[in-house]
């Protein structure tokens, strides 16, 4: 209440941020490494502006108290810089809730940077990305940002460990779409992501194009590691597109006609096949995805056209200590 609408509050060292009832639109500007407590005091944190990570710095953001505190202008990380967010599960309400505007990743990188990592631990985060159309009368595309990844930008890992997450991508018309987690950038260069002990509720929101943990759809040249994924409970929805075609649910996305992207491997390290193919049962399939998608998790229905479209398998468990690749080069669970 100290500062005036619409202001930038410089954060140059560790400190508390409490709850008092009233929402806030203050810009947070990280600019030394530092870490901030998100504190209930009669409510939790509300503020209607961004959070801001200066170049290489890293912002450690500790969630504590039984209710949700709420940043209505997503966590945008400059380049080198990075996130962690620590939460509290003891606390049935305790919950970060994180929505982008303008285009942006709701936690990630944006507008051209190369941004450090992502770290996720111990709590409970809803993430939402956003659109922004291109100007009238510009060269430059639409851009839609990632709940969790990246938006126009590039950034090194994703690490979401013992949390409960929910996320939806961004989205403006067919040709714009975000995956809920990873790139949301057809140009960009990611490292891994790496899921281990949580529940992931997630959606590709608007068009089926992008992935909904991978990456944007088609006509791009990017980089991506792998992905990673250990104890999980996955709840991924694939929501209907009018343009017929899908990308996959976990994967590079949709291929195009200049596609050009590179992956890793998917892998689920302690899941056997039959174990893989009980959650794929339960994930929400658009009625037509037997017609218009292709795999469930690997390329998307253009991709097996466009060599240049790789990734390095899928792999799951072997039932003992190793893993064993189950794709057919493309991807895997063709449900046609």
């Amino acid at each position: 209440s100290q500062y005036s609408e619409g202001e930038t509050v410089e954060i140059i060292g560790n400190g508390r941020i409490i709850g008092d009832g009233n929402e806030y639109n203050l810009t947070l500007n990280v600019a030394d490494d530092a870490t901030i407590v998100f504190e209930v005091g009669t409510s939790g944190v509300k503020l209607d502006g961004e959070i801001t990570v200066a170049d290489g710095k890293t912002l450690t953001l500790r969630i504590e108290g039984d209710a949700e505190h709420t940043v209505n202008g997503g966590i945008s990380l400059g380049n080198s810089s990075n996130v962690i967010i620590e939460g509290d599960l003891t606390k049935e309400n305790n919950k970060l809730t994180v929505t982008a505007t303008d285009g942006n990743a709701g936690i990630g990188a944006n507008n051209g940077v190369t941004a450090g990592d992502i770290t996720i631990r111990n709590a409970r985060v809803d993430a939402t990305g956003s659109s922004r159309e291109a100007p009238e009368l510009s060269t430059s595309a639409s851009i839609s940002g990632a709940a969790i990844g990246t938006s126009d930008g590039s950034m090194g890992d994703i690490l979401i460990e013992n949390s409960i997450i929910v996320a939806e991508g961004g989205y403006y018309e067919y040709e714009t779409p975000a995956p809920a987690i990873g790139m949301g950038e057809k140009n960009g260069i990611m490292g891994d992501i790496t899921i281990v002990d949580s529940e992931i509720t997630a959606t590709n929101n608007g068009e089926g194009f992008a992935s909904v943990i991978g990456a944007i759809d088609n006509d791009g040249i990017g980089t991506m590691g792998d992905i990673v994924i250990t104890n999980c409970e996955l709840n991924l929805t694939m929501v209907i597109t009018e343009a017929d075609w899908y990308g996959a649910f976990i994967g590079p996305g949709l291929g195009g006609s200049s596609t050009q992207f590179n992956m890793g491997k998917i892998i689920f390290t302690d899941m056997t096949k039959e174990e893989l193919d009980e959650m794929i049962a339960t994930w929400n399939f658009p009625e037509d995805f037997a017609e218009f998608g292709k795999y469930a998790i690997g390329l998307g229905y253009l991709g097996i056209y466009h060599e240049t479209q790789t990734y390095e398998g899928i792999w799951v468990s072997d039932g003992a200590d190793g893993l064993v690749r189950i794709d057919d080069g493309y991807g895997y669970h063709d449900p046609e």
